[in-house]
């Protein structure tokens, strides 16, 4: 029995699930060749169709396809493989679901390779699938075979989602070896947790944007969170821009509504196209806020080989959008928020929190997942350096403080009198409650022992402390680390 589909567009029940699956490899490794051979429908830019794309045979900007796969609809995100783009790479790889990782046969593992499973890897994304592309250009008997052995043995040295992940070899150019590769998609697939937010605000940053006689202006993204349908008032972040839905298409089929996991192409008249720009959000009215103070939760990339320090220049990626930024690291030391000269991979496991400022304005909310990168550095080296959250948006630089350190001595071991620390007796009287600490030694191991200033003694700015154990002896020093107001600017 056929269901009928309403005037207005097509009916959720008849829609098939879609799932994103992105093409990540370094470039001429056969991405756009394998999206070739699987599609069915060529969307925004799919196949390479950017006038540049075809100029200099390789992809330069995010492609979209489609195919069938039983009951659900395969969105295929092809993601630019070369040095210089990796910025739609980190665009594309918040979107999807799946990625299939493309390895030319006859040179293996290239940097680009490498930096799109980092990217992965930080985004997010549990289900990777590996194409050993071209294996028809590999000579003599067991030639694919010790080739699939070397792929495994180089996964299994690498993190976590990519030990146990499929390798499926591939012809693109022989057409072979598809069915075992759209086999392993329909087996992961059928396992994926959802993953979209449904229930919250629409939100779709965009990635193209067109005007189409007839229809306005027409903006192609995937709905990360909530609901849209035909008549909803919308608006386009950072812009201010606002306008009501006209029409909904999902790979060029009309429908009177979608949700968060459809790639749709939203038809919105009254906009202007040419003040439009990728990076841009389209969401409920009110739902995105325009953002130069963030307050950010991460943690550092396991193969970044340099620190983030202190007011290092680098670039946030946050949707579809990738801006220049300054982090300033921070953590938090008996209720003050303490500047952290750098962080990297082996300090508390990579993890850290930051203060990043942006001259631009970001479309952003509290929630979205975000990388850290240094462009900056040669495209020989891993420029991913963290990941992580966007934990709030702020209105103003927050005040950090530094961390100065005052030393005095025990003037009475029994008494736990220590001189030095104050002036006077005032300034002792605002030192009530600070914390110390001296160093014990005990058969050649020093640790530090903490203890508490309790109250001032006399009238000359001493004061007694309490220790958690042993009471120092005259003469011992102490010291007092504090936090003061730190000055900093922001560029």
């Amino acid at each position: 029995m056929t269901t009928p589909v309403p005037q207005g567009g097509a009916d959720r029940a008849v829609k098939k699930k879609i799932v994103h699956v992105g093409l990540f490899g370094h470039v001429d490794s056969g991405k756009t060749s394998i999206a070739r051979v699987i599609s069915e429908t060529v969307s925004t830019a799919g196949l390479d169709a950017h006038p540049q794309s075809k100029e200099r045979g390789i992809t330069i900007d995010l492609g979209f396809t489609a195919f069938d796969l039983g009951e659900y609809k395969i969105a295929l995100v092809d993601a630019p493989g070369h040095a210089d783009l990796i910025r739609s790479a980190v665009a594309s790889a918040s979107i999807i679901d799946i990625a299939i990782v493309v390895i030319d046969a006859m040179k293996g593992f290239e940097v680009q390779t490498g930096e799109h499973m980092v990217v992965l890897e930080a985004i997010g994304v549990q289900h990777v699938v590996f194409a050993l592309n071209k294996i028809d250009l590999l000579a003599g008997d067991g030639a694919v075979a010790e080739k699939l052995g070397q792929v495994k043995a180089f996964l299994a040295k690498s993190g976590k989602i990519f030990k146990e992940a499929p390798v499926i070899p591939v012809s693109a150019t022989k057409k072979a070896g598809f069915d075992a590769l759209l086999g392993t998609l329909k087996t992961i697939i059928e396992k994926l947790p959802p993953r979209r937010e449904i229930a919250g605000p629409f939100m779709m940053p965009f990635d193209h944007h067109f005007q189409v006689k007839g229809f306005g202006t027409v903006l192609t993204g995937t709905i990360i969170s909530g609901k849209v349908a035909v008549g909803d008032a919308v608006e386009v972040s950072p812009l201010g821009l606002a306008g009501k839905v006209k029409s909904i298409r999902i790979f060029k089929e009309e429908y009177d509504r979608a949700e968060a996991g459809d790639r749709v192409g939203i038809a919105i008249p009254g906009i202007d196209n040419d003040k439009l720009y990728r990076g841009c959000i389209l969401a409920a009215p009110g739902t995105i806020k325009e953002a130069h103070h963030l307050v950010v939760t991460g943690s550092m990339i396991s193969f970044f080989k340099h620190e983030m320090a202190f007011k290092s220049q680098v670039h946030l990626a946050a949707g579809m959008l990738t801006v220049p930024a300054t982090v300033f690291p921070f953590e938090n030391k008996d209720g003050h928020d303490v500047a952290v000269d750098s962080v990297d991979v082996k300090t508390h496991g990579g993890a850290f929190r930051a203060y990043v400022h942006i001259k631009d304005p970001l479309p952003c909310k509290a929630g979205i997942p975000i990388i850290i990168s240094r462009l900056d550095l040669p495209p020989q080296e891993l420029r991913i350096a963290a990941r992580g959250i966007i934990e709030a948006i702020i209105e103003a630089p927050p005040e950090l403080y530094k961390l100065k350190e005052k030393t005095g001595h025990v003037k009475d071991g029994k008494k736990g009198v220590v001189e030095g620390l104050a002036e006077s007796i005032e300034g002792a009287t605002r030192m009530v409650g600070k914390h110390v600490q001296y160093t014990a030694t005990k058969d050649g191991t020093a640790t530090d022992v903490p203890g508490t200033i309790v109250e001032t003694f006399g009238t000359k700015g001493n004061v007694r402390v309490s220790f958690e154990r042993d009471m120092p002896a005259t003469g011992t020093e102490i010291k007092m680390v504090y936090p003061k107001p730190l000055k900093y600017t922001i560029m």
